[in-house]
């Protein structure tokens, strides 16, 4: 006769077999569970990072995009087409004393990093544009600033420009970037030496170079975001095929520069086709167009006596421009201040000299250049009288300075070629 336990050994261990393996199955089912909820809490969270880093880098290029121009003067025009959410592309250009000062410029790299470079440069640019109208004293200023503490080794190419909207005359300098095409009878790379871009060494040396523009003629920039825009089979856009489209353009009389860059962006993305975008894609098309100019000279001993003469001009200057009287009457004040000042301090006492005075406008705006070879001397560096002291407390001289400020928008100097230039600009609009 068998026991109980005996008989039911056997089973219980099954039982405990299999309880055994449900509680295992349950343990690998919670640890499932667990990792799954571990990692869906992972996945969420990696959405929401990636969802506030898309916006914040939604929100950085529309920043990005907002610091490019967004209105453009007559004979010129820009975009700027970024390859991601923000790029490090950039172009610019700012009106100052009856001249163009224009930029164009692509950071090495991509992303944040080479944005925010393109912001700094951005700034920049402007700040030392208002002061300095040398391109390749820009450049050297620019440069400067970016070699300190760059120690990512990112550089910048670039291309800095200065045309004078009343003559023409072009001034440039190039920093290792593409070379822009003339615009003229025909399509033709401008004369351009290259360089070494930004950033790379401190103290680069930038060569200048000039040329003079015809009424029509114009000067296209572009990164190699156009060059090296690739279709589907990995086929260049290329140079050449800039050139044509560039020539079918000139060949419309009719063709405006914001016409002309739309449709070079359009031939690049047509040739690109289903092809990503790789690069960021800028252009910007500078064009010369002087209208109607009124233009005069007068050159003036260094005699003080000689300001009579300049009244004269000056007045009947204004008079073919039908400056308002007002107007008229503070522009001629405000020169004569100035024409007094050089007859004055820029030569020897007993010396003689000459003091020319060269009048432009384009009945928006007047320009007058006053032109010595005496001391060099930067009247605008000269502090401002102090008009809140006393007449007894004030040092001699600073009133005309302070005048002449206050008449004129924009008032500037430099030396060239041995010769003191005063530029003084008046809206008359």
């Amino acid at each position: 006769m068998y026991k109980t336990d005996e008989v039911f050994a056997d089973m219980r261990r099954i039982r405990l077999q299999q309880l055994g393996l449900i509680l295992l199955g349950l343990l690998i089912l919670f640890f499932m569970i667990e990792r799954f909820a571990r990692n869906e809490i992972k996945l969420r969270k990696a959405s929401e990072e990636k969802a506030r880093i898309d916006t914040e880098l939604a929100v950085a290029g529309k920043i990005q995009q907002e610091m490019l121009p967004k209105t453009f003067p007559d004979g010129v025009f820009g975009t700027v087409e970024p390859a991601l959410e923000v790029g490090g592309d950039l172009f610019d250009f700012l009106k100052r004393d009856g001249k163009l000062f224009f930029c164009i410029g692509d950071v090495s790299g991509k992303g944040i990093p080479s944005a925010m470079l393109m912001s700094v440069i951005h700034s920049l640019f402007r700040m030392v544009s208002m002061k300095e109208e040398s391109p390749a004293r820009i450049l050297g200023a620019l440069n400067e600033q970016i070699c300190r503490g760059n120690d990512s080794n990112m550089f910048v190419t670039f291309f800095a420009g200065c045309l004078d909207l009343y003559t023409g005359s072009l001034h440039y300098a190039n920093a290792g970037h593409d070379k822009p095409f003339l615009l003229s009878d025909s399509v033709e790379l401008l004369p351009s030496k290259a360089n070494l871009p930004l950033g790379v060494f401190p103290g680069t040396v930038f060569e200048e170079q000039s040329c003079r523009l015809l009424p029509g003629d114009g000067l296209f920039l572009y990164t190699d975001g156009l060059t090296e825009a690739k279709d589907p089979d990995r086929r260049q856009f290329g140079r050449q095929r800039v050139q044509d489209a560039l020539q079918a353009c000139l060949s419309d009389a009719g063709m405006t520069p914001e016409h002309t860059v739309r449709s070079l962006s359009a031939a690049a993305h047509l040739f690109a086709g289903e092809a990503p975008q790789s690069d960021d894609l800028t252009m910007l098309l500078v064009r010369f167009a002087p209208g109607d100019l009124v233009r005069d000279r007068i050159t003036l001993t260094s005699d003080t006596k000689d300001v009579s003469r300049l009244s004269g001009f000056v007045k009947d200057y204004l008079a073919k421009l039908e400056v308002d009287r007002k107007t008229a009457g503070g522009l001629r004040l405000a020169l004569e201040e100035a024409v007094v000042n050089v007859m004055s301090y820029a030569y020897p006492p007993g010396e003689a000299g000459e003091v020319a005075v060269y009048a432009d406008s384009d009945r928006k705006e007047v320009r007058f250049t006053v032109v010595d070879s005496g001391f060099p001397f930067d009247p605008t560096a000269v502090l401002s009288a102090d008009t809140t002291l006393e007449a007894q407390e004030r040092p001699i001289g600073g009133l005309g300075i302070l005048l002449t400020r206050r008449m004129m928008d924009s008032v500037s100097y430099a030396r060239k070629h041995g010769k003191n230039v005063l530029t003084l600009t008046k809206s008359i609009l």
